[in-house]
């Protein structure tokens, strides 16, 4: 609240000293202040949605967020008819809120890609397949190992660039668990500079993504746009959000989410072609 009023305050004084075009968040719970620029300032105001808060019922893997849930339902229903524009980062999320506001204004604005760097030298002598990202369960890391495991070229190298302090103990379990320890590398997080660096090893780049709402309509995974930058073709779990970036058989191809023989095959595959 504090954080809210001290913006709120501070679009006011700036309104005072010169035209404001449009007020932008992308934080559900500065909602009702936007309603209140609007009103008082004749400000245009806008939502960049990040999540999808209008049927709390439809992500059933988030339910011990509930409470936290039902509180921006209620600040969405209200507060979205008085905004200008909705701006979502998925065609698949910008109908969601179609079905909810069908007369609004809501438009899909991806996110950007770095300029495309070429990569340095073959990508299929570096026998290298990489991850980068968090390691939380909706990302389905375990997967990833058992569809490494199953390749079998002992020469191939799996690199995870991401994760907590606190998730590598879980990590660690996973890698005795498929007899991975010499075959995977876990960086942790690291600098831009560092993750350049990285990405110049990697052959193949791979987006886990176990098969839920938020996986399907509400995410866009950066990784794939750090894989695209690099000119590194991608692996991807098959699912709308991931299809809104990657066209199968051009940036990379598709796998059955959860399903690690599947993801095997289209990683061989791709460092055959």
């Amino acid at each position: 609240m504090p954080f809210y009023m001290m913006a709120l305050r501070r679009v006011f004084a700036l309104a005072r000293r010169k035209r404001i075009d449009a007020v932008l968040s992308r934080d559900p719970g500065f909602l009702p202040y936007l309603c209140i620029i609007k009103k008082m300032a004749g400000i245009p105001v806008f939502y960049e949605t990040h999540n999808f808060f209008m049927d709390v019922s439809s992500q059933p893997d988030l339910r011990q967020n509930l409470r936290f849930r039902e509180k921006y339902h209620r600040i969405e229903r209200c507060c979205i008819p008085s905004m200008d524009g909705l701006l979502c980062l998925l065609t698949p999320q910008a109908e969601l809120y179609r079905r909810y506001f069908p007369s609004h204004r809501i438009c899909v604005a991806h996110p950007g890609v770095n300029p495309l760097k070429p990569p340095k030298g073959s990508l299929y002598e570096r026998k290298c397949i990489g991850y980068v990202g968090g390691l939380q369960a909706r990302r389905d890391i375990e997967m990833l190992f058992q569809a490494f495991k199953l390749i079998g070229d002992h020469a191939l190298r799996l690199l995870i660039i991401g994760g907590r302090k606190k998730e590598m103990p879980r990590v660690q379990q996973w890698l005795e668990k498929y007899d991975l320890n010499d075959r995977v590398t876990v960086t942790g997080w690291v600098s831009y500079v560092e993750l350049e660096r990285l990405l110049d090893k990697i052959s193949v780049g791979v987006v886990p993504m176990k098969d839920t709402f938020y996986n399907r309509y509400l995410t866009a995974p950066i990784k794939i746009f750090d894989y695209l930058s690099r000119g590194i073709p991608v692996v991807a779990a098959d699912l709308p959000s991931a299809r809104e970036f990657i066209e199968d058989g051009k940036e990379g191809v598709f796998y059955k989410p959860e399903a690690p023989g599947d993801l095997a095959s289209a990683i061989f595959r791709l460092l055959q072609s």
